[in-house]
């Protein structure tokens, strides 16, 4: 799943900005969007510092704790990427529906990150439920039914070795 970083920007969309470093007092967009440039350039942890920063400028916007899930997710902090992608779906709620469902797909994604592959069949199963209840949200129930049968399928592979691991063990006593 090496893929996923990319994945949690090409569902945002990104509007990049050209100015270097925006001074201290800088906006909360003005941190954003530098934060995007750091991030496209190959600088998660420069881009999550501005993530983090417009995160305390403006307490309650569910985007920049999305974005902070981004970095933290591309720095392999997977974990705490979870948190915060909790937090901003959470957060953005009802109200936008569309920054929710993205939240929850990333989120499902880092649990496939993780192999933790129960976690990410449950991700991938409220994702599908949130989608397919708010069409508003443009979300893809398409690629979380595709996950979610490839994780039943390894269930399936990774039981039948064990079966067979088991098998081959009793053989040789």
């Amino acid at each position: 799943m090496s893929r996923a970083p990319a994945v949690v920007f090409a569902l945002v969309a990104i509007p990049l900005v050209a100015a270097a470093d925006v001074p201290p007092g800088m906006s909360y967009e003005a941190m954003i969007m530098t934060g995007h440039k750091l991030y496209v350039g190959g600088d998660a942890k420069g881009a999550l510092e501005k993530y983090e920063a417009a995160k305390e400028a403006t307490s309650g916007n569910p985007n920049a704790y999305y974005f902070i899930g981004a970095a933290k997710a591309k720095l392999g902090q997977l974990s705490e990427a979870i948190s915060a992608l909790n937090t901003a779906a959470t957060i953005s709620g009802d109200k936008d529906v569309a920054l929710h469902a993205k939240a929850l797909f990333v989120i499902a994604v880092v649990q496939e990150q993780k192999a933790d592959w129960d976690a990410a069949f449950d991700a991938w199963r409220t994702y599908l439920d949130y989608a397919q209840g708010h069409a508003d949200a443009k979300g893809f129930p398409e690629s979380a039914k595709s996950r979610i049968a490839a994780i039943e399928k390894r269930r399936e592979l990774e039981k039948e070795g064990a079966a067979t691991r088991g098998r081959a063990d009793n053989k040789g006593e």
